[in-house]
């Protein structure tokens, strides 16, 4: 199983900033892909699909970017999963010429 996570702030004030653009690119995966909805909790919302043939979270953490730690901590404590760091993982990062 692959996890994207896509790091944001709440609120309407962060909504189309660049703050934001991560979240827009879950959206848009989400539907390109089908993505279910797979669980939520006050501090991040899952939905699952199937991308590139393989099992997808996609993964939004519905706290300030600052507290995102709280929110995959959670997840990951529901869902059984272990911390593995970046070891046998890739990390990608978005950048905004704002």
């Amino acid at each position: 199983m692959h996890l994207v996570v896509g790091l944001g702030n709440p609120g309407d004030r962060y909504a189309s900033t660049r703050h934001n653009v991560a979240w827009r690119v879950l959206d848009t995966l989400a539907a390109r892909h089908g993505a279910r909805e797979a669980g939520k909790d006050t501090t991040w919302r899952a939905r699952e699909a199937s991308i590139a043939g393989q099992p997808t979270v996609l993964l939004q953490p519905l706290t300030f970017m600052n507290l995102s730690g709280e929110a995959l901590g959670s997840w990951r404590e529901r869902h059984g999963r272990e911390e593995r760091g970046y070891e046998g993982g890739e990390c990608i990062g978005l950048r905004t010429s704002e």
